[in-house]
């Protein structure tokens, strides 16, 4: 007696290797059928598929950056998002994914599905991606939004990436607050210095400067916002006066900056905190970073020894 096999069993997706789909590739009919498997690609194979001919999207950048350094750093997961092929195997969706694993040298199990037409390419990625800050909401978080950029800058302060296009994974952040919850903390003096500092940067800054003493931390910051008590024998003062600058010149604070602009300002901010702690003061040609002379980035706030 033959056994009817249940929706589950005849729907389920096969787990194949490069050489597995490389061998159903060549023996494929033209044009080709629909079908999806997951599949562990290998560089090899993503080089294979991608120098496939067809008009596509351009590289995004960070995005790409952001799948190199899940791949790198062995956080990629296999979860259901699909690198598209037409009916020919070339791709319409995927290209950063398979680039991403070409320069690593590193095998990318994703699922894939191919044999569709090329005419589904406008409809593809009409939904936007779902973000570290949705993951946070979804889970209840106040503020989760704020925190996830600002998880994403302190990330990028303590690993050295403020020049890069390394970032902080949208899976990693809800671990990253639990190891650091004081971000959480931080949010109102985030809120108050946006005037003069990103929010979720100025998120970040608070939180470092508070490991290392969370009262001159408060202090700092509010006179950064409310510049009260303050002349021009304060380094805040003269740290006001830079950061405004850069605002007048052209920088939209608020909107996305550049690498360069996001890592100038926060290099004033902390060269403006040494200054605070060490008792002296700092005229603004000291408060400002040149990138431009090979200056190092200022060091970050340390907590205190025990």
């Amino acid at each position: 007696m033959i056994q009817s096999q249940s929706m589950v069993e005849i729907c389920a997706l096969h787990n194949m290797t490069s050489e597995e789909f490389d061998l159903g590739w060549q023996s494929a009919p033209d044009p080709v059928p629909l079908g999806a498997a997951i599949v562990t690609i290998e560089p090899w194979l993503a080089d294979k598929l991608r120098a496939l001919p067809i008009p596509n999207r351009p590289l995004k950048p960070r995005q790409h950056q952001r799948i190199m350094a899940a791949l790198r750093g062995n956080y990629w997961y296999t979860n259901g998002e699909s690198i598209i092929l037409d009916d020919a195997f070339a791709v319409l969706d995927g290209k950063n994914r398979l680039q991403s694993c070409i320069e690593t040298k590193l095998p990318l199990e994703s699922l894939v599905t191919w044999g569709w037409s090329r005419d589904v390419f406008a409809s593809i990625n009409n939904a936007s991606k779902r973000s570290g800050g949705d993951t946070l909401a979804a889970a209840g978080q106040s503020n989760p939004y704020a925190l996830g950029a600002a998880a994403r800058y302190d990330w990028r302060l303590t690993t050295g990436n403020m020049l890069t296009d390394e970032d902080l994974p949208d899976p990693l952040i809800e671990g990253y607050l639990v190891l650091h919850p004081g971000l959480k903390e931080a949010v109102p003096y985030g809120k108050i210095t946006a005037q003069f500092i990103p929010k979720t940067m100025g998120i970040a800054l608070f939180y470092r400067c508070a490991l290392q003493d969370a009262a001159l931390a408060r202090r700092f910051f509010r006179e950064i916002a409310h510049g009260e008590d303050i002349n021009r024998n304060h380094t805040t003062y003269h740290l006001r006066n830079v950061l405004l600058r850069y605002r007048k010149q052209g920088e939209r604070y608020g909107l996305r900056l550049s690498r360069v602009t996001q890592a100038t300002v926060a290099a004033s901010v902390l060269k403006g905190w040494h200054a605070i702690c060490a008792g002296k003061l700092a005229s603004e040609p000291r408060l400002v970073w040149h990138l431009r002379n090979n200056e190092r980035f200022p060091e970050l706030p340390h907590a205190p020894q025990e």
